[in-house]
């Protein structure tokens, strides 16, 4: 349905992991055996978005300057 190089950047990216892994891991396409592993890569992208949100956060609240009351 998609291109093999966009199927693959939507793997990687966090929205599989929330609809579907669980969908999958439900309906028996991916095996059970596959849990540690997407543990692992859902912990991993856990990680890096709290990493990514508090760097941009303390980016944005040394350029952002709040007038008024």
């Amino acid at each position: 349905m998609m291109p093999d190089w966009l199927r693959n950047i939507a793997l990687i990216l966090p929205f599989s992991q929330v609809v579907y892994l669980p969908v999958s891991l439900l309906s028996g396409i991916t095996p059970v055996s596959d849990m540690p592993r997407i543990w692992l890569i859902q912990s991993v992208m856990l990680v890096a978005l709290l990493f990514l949100s508090r760097f941009v956060f303390g980016r944005a609240v040394r350029v952002v300057t709040v007038q008024g009351g």
